[in-house]
């Protein structure tokens, strides 16, 4: 009791010393702005402790202030030190003094300082006005850490394996974290070197939790993260109501679709229409890509059904297709191989040539004449020939549907007979007359329609039959 009795008649007196003289007024700025900073979380307490003049024997008095806080004697805080917000101490050995002190300022402000002045045992102290007198520390105050997912659910598709699931984390570190995975709890303690711009915001205030292995799942996974407590300093912090929980999904890759196998053989400059024999499994968007065979990516379209004009170059290429799910996963894909043809034409080939032959020799024919036809182009094709005599008269036709081969042998049955006079070969004319194919508004040129004699036609020659005109001479 004597103690505290003989601090307050001290300070009594060098308060009223520096009342009654205006000398002493104080002109140095509170706080000095060359005090170290420092930074704290709201709530916390810390220890200080100022070292006094080491050539006094006898230990000093010292006058703490705070701003921002409370002053303890205690690290609990359960000793409040004077008003809290100043108190006198004498020294203890080695002319030390220790106070702690509790930062809560419960405003707006997020600055606060402790100072402290030293007064010796036998009233020595410096000028009020002299920047020496006053060793302080200045104080950034900052909130407890909040913490919060950046968003709810994160959903990794099983051909990209791996996610991360990102935390921000505001506050000053280092901060103890105590969340939950399935319900099993863990603790992680974060240091200012574990903080990371994960959400590429500006601000390095982030954690991740990778989660991997999604490759070799067969059905959906489900991993809940769930954020339980977050403190810094020993100052519980705050897990915000927006994001306390992230759900990761391993979903497994969506199967391939099944493009219908049509239009296989295309007219350059020809558009066909290329759909789906089945869409997938829940689709919302499909994906088309024509490659190719040797040179890579030569076409893409976000489209459901496919049809664009084919102007490429003559080539094989394939269709690869693929679609996105409900998910947001892309499919395996599916193929399929397109050969495109420059315009299509059918001609006679050059290996068969005019047949040179007799007239008939039945009213049943049992002769026949083959010709090779060959066709170049997108297929199935059909074309027609007819067969004309030496007067130009029709005499035979037929026709051949929905080829598929590229060589076709035609025949032509022998019943032509040669027997008007002059006795000469005269010729009959194989003309292959019409073609199309599959395709709508593509022309299939006839090679040499226009010329004559030219590859669209063969002659089959026919010799007369042989006559005996004079009678037999037996001779003896």
């Amino acid at each position: 009791m004597k103690r505290f009795h003989n601090i307050k008649t001290f300070m009594i007196a060098t308060f009223f010393l520096m009342a009654v003289s205006p000398a002493f007024a104080q002109h140095v700025p509170i706080p000095l702005p060359t005090w170290p900073l420092d930074s704290v979380v709201n709530r916390s307490v810390h220890r200080y402790q100022v070292p006094g003049d080491p050539f006094y024997t006898r230990p000093s008095w010292f006058i703490w202030n705070v701003y921002g806080g409370r002053l303890y004697f205690d690290q609990a805080a359960t000793m409040l030190a004077g008003n809290g917000l100043t108190d006198t101490l004498r020294g203890v050995e080695n002319n030390t003094t220790t106070m702690f002190v509790k930062w809560d300022i419960g405003t707006a402000l997020d600055t606060g300082y402790v100072y402290v002045t030293e007064i010796s045992a036998d009233g020595c102290e410096r000028n009020p006005r002299d920047f020496g007198k006053y060793q302080g520390m200045r104080i950034k105050i900052t909130a407890p850490p909040k913490v919060r997912f950046i968003d709810d659910e994160t959903i990794i598709c099983s051909n990209y394996d791996s996610a991360r699931v990102i935390v921000e984390i505001d506050g000053m570190p280092p901060y103890d974290l105590v969340y939950s995975v399935n319900g099993e709890s863990f603790n992680r303690h974060i240091t200012e070197a574990d903080l990371f711009d994960w959400d590429a915001d500006g601000q390095v205030n982030n954690i991740s939790f990778p989660v991997r292995g999604m490759t070799h799942i067969t059905s959906d996974t489900v991993i809940v993260f769930e954020l339980l407590e977050a403190s810094s300093g020993g100052v519980p912090g705050n897990v915000l109501p927006n994001y306390p929980n992230h759900t990761v999904i391993g979903h497994v890759q969506p199967p391939a679709p099944i493009i219908f196998p049509s239009n296989l053989e295309v007219t350059r400059g020809q558009s066909p229409t290329y759909s789906f024999l089945n869409a997938g499994v829940n689709p919302v968007a499909w994906f088309w890509e024509l490659h190719h065979e040797f040179d890579g990516l030569v076409y893409s379209e976000e489209t459901r059904n496919m049809s664009i004009p084919l102007n490429f170059s003559p080539a094989r290429y394939f269709w690869r297709a693929t679609y996105l799910d409900n998910y947001g996963c892309i499919s395996l894909p599916d193929s399929l191989w397109i050969e495109l043809f420059n315009q299509p034409y059918i001609q006679f080939s050059d290996s068969t040539t005019s047949i040179v032959n007799c007239s008939a020799v039945s009213l049943i024919p049992d002769e026949k004449f083959e010709f090779i036809v060959e066709y170049y182009g997108a297929r199935s094709y059909d074309f027609t020939w007819e067969v004309y005599d030496y007067n130009g008269n029709l005499v035979d036709a037929g026709e051949l549907r929905y080829q598929s081969n590229r060589r076709n042998i035609i025949t032509v049955n022998n019943n032509f007979i040669n027997d008007e006079l002059p006795e000469m070969n005269r010729p009959w004319k194989v003309v292959i007359k019409t073609a199309d194919n599959e395709e709508t508004n593509v022309e299939v040129i006839i090679r040499d329609s226009d010329i004559e004699g030219g590859r669209d036609e063969r002659i089959i020659m026919i010799h007369p039959k042989p006559v005996i005109l004079d009678g037999i001479d037996f001779a003896n």
